[in-house]
């Protein structure tokens, strides 16, 4: 799971990892899980390529 990306070189990483740090304890919520794929692909997930799927 992808919970952020940068679209840009990082300013200032230092306080960038501060913010994250008072975000650690941040309840996302709970999502049941059945499969995973391994998978390649670009920044936009425009080309996927799934290379394994896994069922859980």
């Amino acid at each position: 799971m992808t919970v952020a990306r940068q679209q840009a070189p990082l300013i200032d990483p230092h306080q960038d990892l501060a913010t994250l740090a008072t975000l650690a304890n941040l309840n996302f919520g709970t999502l049941v899980v059945d499969q995973v794929e391994l998978v390649v692909h670009d920044w936009y997930n425009s080309r996927k390529r799934v290379l394994a799927k896994l069922s859980l």
